[in-house]
């Protein structure tokens, strides 16, 4: 890719490896560890006021997955910066990411998807997603609308399952609807040598007072309820 200079980075990107419908994702030259992600452009007009909200929105949004997902979520850093784009300068959401391979649970052969690693982190995912819904649900329940935060993760199938099992004990998960459908999502991607699975995508929103207060007692009261805290530090 060209080099931009306007970038905060002042080098040269490789490739693109990725493009979904939010960002493009490339590799970082500084180090073989990292991606870059930036936004596309978005179809609605906002004030240049927003773009220190909108990459607050993502950096807060991955804390609160950080806290509740912990060995899901890989390790992220935010940066706001310029783009040279043809002859317009544009203001970008940058986000640098720990690489992971770019495989998809479906991608998988049949027997890596019998992998008892695999189903086990299938399925704590799917606990720690309960919990954290859960807590949130508590909070939006009585602050206004401005101040509702929200953890959406779009994991396809896996998404619908939690939201549709919020409260239910899954302890006998049936594997059976682990199918291709399932768990065909490119936000949820997997490290076949280890079994590991990540989710890779925050979303975007514009962040406010309103929902700095929500989420300081969002993580207050987490860190207050020992059920919480066991599902969160669960292995």
């Amino acid at each position: 890719m060209k080099l931009d200079k306007l970038t905060p980075f002042n080098d040269t990107f490789g490739e693109s490896i990725g493009r979904g419908k939010d960002n493009v994702v490339v590799p970082f030259n500084k180090t073989e560890n990292l991606v870059v992600k930036w936004n596309h452009d978005l179809k609605i007009n906002l004030d240049s006021k927003d773009n220190f909200q909108r990459i607050l929105y993502k950096k807060r949004k991955y804390e609160m997955l950080k806290f509740f997902l912990p060995d899901f979520i890989p390790d992220s850093y935010f940066v706001l910066g310029n783009k040279q784009d043809g002859n317009r300068l544009k203001t970008k959401e940058y986000t640098l990411q720990k690489k992971i391979p770019q495989r998809t649970i479906a991608s998988l052969n049949e027997e890596q998807k019998k992998d008892p690693r695999l189903l086990k982190n299938i399925y704590t995912l799917i606990l720690k997603l309960q919990n954290m819904y859960r807590m949130i649900q508590q909070i939006n329940n009585v602050v206004e609308d401005i101040a509702k935060i929200d953890a959406r993760l779009d994991l396809g199938g896996l998404s619908k399952y939690v939201d549709q099992h919020i409260n239910e004990n899954i302890k006998n998960f049936n594997w059976n609807i682990t199918n291709y459908n399932f768990i065909n999502s490119p936000n949820l991607l997997v490290d076949p040598e280890t079994m590991n699975i990540y989710c890779i995508d925050f979303d975007r929103g514009i962040w406010n007072d309103e929902k700095e207060a929500a989420y300081t007692m969002l993580i207050s009261l987490a860190k207050q309820d020992n059920n919480v805290i066991k599902i969160i530090e669960k292995k």
